[in-house]
């Protein structure tokens, strides 16, 4: 069985020949552009190619070991999920916990401490620092209630699909999406 690094050579060695008139270079004239035209299709279907070769054998991986319902196949398709698992993690006194409450505790109490200041001594020479973006007369119409017609016109850029109501469910059941108040169209 040959490993990767030879699998990818020996492809890459079939369609070198593509890449042949990229690096001599082509003429500016019609022929020229026809040239690395077909040479770019060409280059394209042997990397759909070799991108097929490479699914095919991890696929081989599970194939060669039995069918689809075995041990191995179970075991590699769910390894996926257990790549990004925390076993535990090291407490302030320098202890491997691996219960998962203690766990979720160091972690919270953690990023609390990192983002609760104490008593800053500088404050105001900061605040001073930092320039206003958003100037009074924005923000008196960022805070100021919102009309119904501008309701309606915001409920009406949302794509059905992705704007879920409070159900959970999209509201394809009325394409007219009615504003509190309104009686349906049936």
């Amino acid at each position: 069985m040959r490993r990767g690094k030879e699998l990818a050579l020996s492809h890459r060695s079939r369609f070198s020949h593509a890449l042949t008139p990229v690096e001599a270079g082509f003429a500016t004239n019609l022929t020229g552009y026809y040239q690395r035209f077909e040479t770019r299709v060409e280059l394209n279907c042997w990397l759909d190619k070799e991108d097929t070769m490479w699914k095919q054998r991890s696929r081989l991986n599970w194939f060669k070991e039995g069918d689809r319902n075995t041990r191995f196949f179970h075991a590699n398709a769910s390894s996926r999920f257990q790549k990004n698992l925390i076993e535990g993690i090291y407490d302030d006194e320098g202890l491997w916990q691996e219960d998962e409450k203690i766990v979720v505790k160091i972690f919270v109490d953690y990023y609390s401490e990192l983002f609760t200041t104490c008593r800053p001594s500088k404050f105001i020479e900061i605040v001073d620092a930092v320039h206003p973006k958003v100037m009074e007369a924005m923000n008196s119409t960022l805070i100021r209630e919102f009309l119904p017609g501008e309701v309606h016109w915001a409920l009406k850029q949302m794509y059905t699909l992705k704007a879920l109501g409070l159900d959970g469910m999209p509201p394809l059941w009325d394409a007219r999406t009615r504003l509190p108040g309104q009686r349906t169209r049936v």
